[in-house]
């Protein structure tokens, strides 16, 4: 898993919880030490606290206790279940091997984040009792979680018939809160800021060890609710102040496509659904909904060329699956429904690539029309899948297409002209320059007149 994922995503920020434990109480003003930022937040935000909340400054054992779950806690159906989705990630070419998920995402939860928000109790926890420059941004995240929840109700969807909506919101939540953390960072005094960097760094080389026996795909979804929710807020910015952020908390995007292709929201696409009879597939229904633009993309780009990949799931208009089980088997059949023929053209040979990496008969692809079918069956935790981490890497590609498309209508370019643009210049850059690149690539002529050419191209 790359570190910038990881920079961008949970590491050096944190997330909000909803449904977590009992209700919320309120001290009557700020902590001394969050006041100030209290302030900065809601005048970079434009928006105004309701009412102070409390904040718990914990230390790294204190913190680490709290993000965990104990393992006595654990019943036989989540470890059971926690199985299914191993057996489910291994016939989709995402994990190999044993894998105790459970462990994994206790992992993640502790070393991957440095605050959570709850909207239940109302309260901030930080992972740090001293108030350094780290611990200030962090409370900056956390204190616009806080600044949301009490303007658009974060937890409103929680019981939602649609839970990816209820994601979606999330992502939109934690975009918004990134961008306020990184005004906050601009306007930090140089010596805080490099202290705040190097800080950054040696947490993300921090992570990434504790991180080392977590699945990647775990830290790639994980990460992605960050990294595509900055690019997709910092696109609704750049196009409507604002006004635009709020609109999007207020009615958050109904597809994970939207945040990979923030102009597919603005043109308000709506996705279809496939139909896909849970009943008729094996002995037993595990789970079935929907995978997203977003899964279909990180289960391609694991395993074959990740513009390859981007180029197939653009053409996502809906799909549906069902995770089953069968003779003791677990597999899974879904259904993928592409908006024209080229698109399912394109996606029939992105699985045609992937379906080649695959070990033996675990699946297959079909397609009728323009919606294609993936079945697949786990092979076991002996077999070797051949997992490779890609999919981390690959998410940079759309994430920057949005940044991109961003600093375009930053210039006063209009919104197609933008993300024309923005794809051409993608078409150029490989996954490797982009994770690698350093401002001297970024800033050279070459990189640069990217930029120019491909906005001359879509005038």
């Amino acid at each position: 898993m790359v570190g910038l994922v990881l920079l961008l995503g949970a590491v050096g920020a944190g997330f909000y919880l909803y449904g977590y434990d009992s209700g919320p109480s309120h001290p009557a003003e700020w902590d001394s030490r969050v006041a100030e930022l209290a302030v900065f937040v809601e005048q970079a935000r434009g928006l105004e606290f309701d009412r102070p909340i409390f904040v718990d400054f914990l230390d790294e054992q204190e913190y680490s206790e709290f993000a965990r779950v104990e393992e006595s806690e654990f019943s036989d159906a989540d470890r059971e279940y926690a199985d299914d989705l191993v057996a489910m990630s291994r016939a989709l070419g995402l994990m190999e091997g044993e894998v105790d998920l459970l462990t994994a995402e206790n992992e993640l939860y502790d070393a991957g984040t440095l605050g959570f928000y709850s909207s239940d109790t109302e309260r901030i926890t930080v992972r740090g009792d001293e108030l350094t420059s780290a611990v200030r941004v962090t409370l900056v995240h956390e204190l616009t979680h806080a600044l949301q929840d009490q303007n658009f109700d974060l937890d409103r969807l929680e019981d939602t018939e649609d839970p990816a909506v209820a994601g979606n919101l999330r992502a939109v939540a934690e975009g918004d809160a990134i961008r306020i953390e990184n005004e906050y960072i601009d306007e930090l005094p140089a010596d805080e800021q490099e202290e705040y960097y190097a800080q950054t760094e040696a947490d993300v080389t921090q992570t990434e060890q504790d991180l080392s026996d977590v699945p990647d795909v775990m830290s790639t979804l994980f990460g992605s609710t960050y990294l595509f929710g900055e690019s997709f807020v910092q696109v609704l910015y750049e196009d409507g102040g604002t006004a635009g952020v709020n609109g999007a908390l207020e009615d958050p995007p109904l597809a994970d496509e939207q945040l990979l292709d923030p102009l597919t929201y603005l043109q308000g696409d709506a996705p279809e659904q496939p139909e896909l009879a849970g009943d008729e597939l094996g002995d037993e229904v595990i789970e079935e909904g929907t995978f997203g633009a977003v899964y279909w993309y990180v289960v391609l780009s694991e395993r074959i060329d990740a513009h390859e990949a981007l180029d197939a799931v653009e053409g996502w208009a809906g799909d549906a699956y069902v995770a089953y089980r069968s003779g003791g088997e677990v597999c899974v059949s879904s259904r993928y429904l592409a908006e024209t023929d080229e698109d399912a053209s394109e996606m029939e040979r992105a699985l045609g690539s992937w379906l080649a990496t695959m070990p033996g008969e675990v699946a297959s692809v079909e397609r009728d029309g323009n919606e294609i079918a993936l079945d697949a069956c786990d092979p076991g935790p002996d077999a070797e899948i051949g997992v490779t981490g890609n999919s981390g890497d690959a998410l940079i590609l759309p994430y920057a297409r949005s940044i991109w498309a961003a600093s375009y209508l930053g210039q006063g370019i209009d919104l197609e002209t933008s993300f024309c643009a923005a794809d051409q210049v993608v078409e150029q850059v490989g996954v490797e320059e982009l994770v690698n690149g350093d401002e001297e690539y970024f800033t050279s002529p070459e990189f640069q007149s990217y930029f120019l050419d491909a906005l001359e191209a879509c005038r």
